[in-house]
């Protein structure tokens, strides 16, 4: 596996996160309001920031080479899309669901955190199948 690949995931992952939980740009405010985060206890929460996004960077790597090895060395970029996509439905989707039950959460959240989940990795499979 290839330095910038091992890289270029996380760096995907961090931007659409940045977009698919903005309050301004993507599902932010709804993401808050199903947490029931504020943004009082984001603002004072923000000291450990630079600890969370360090821990993410680096398993968003480590997902990027399981990713890789899941997906072997297929060529073809849809088998790989159709695979990933089912990937991360059974990796994701469904026990983010599970765990959301239990805490009496709404689908609609697993649905936002869990089709985040899935279109980085389908973006890591592009990255993947190019570099």
């Amino acid at each position: 596996m290839e330095l910038l690949e091992l890289l270029l995931g996380p760096i995907w992952a961090m931007v659409v996160g940045f977009f698919w939980y903005s309050p301004s740009y993507g599902f932010g405010k709804p993401w808050m309001r199903m947490t029931g985060i504020t943004v009082k206890s984001m603002e004072a929460s923000q000291k450990g920031m630079s600890r969370i996004f360090g821990l993410t960077f680096v398993l968003n790597i480590a997902l990027m080479y399981i990713l890789k090895l899941f997906l072997g060395g297929n060529s073809d970029l849809l088998s790989n899309l159709i695979t990933t996509f089912f990937f991360g439905v059974a990796f994701t989707l469904i026990p983010f669901t599970v765990n959301n039950l239990f805490v009496k959460k709404p689908f609609a959240l697993s649905l936002l955190d869990g089709m985040y989940h899935i279109v980085v990795m389908l973006g890591m499979a592009v990255i993947i199948h190019v570099v």
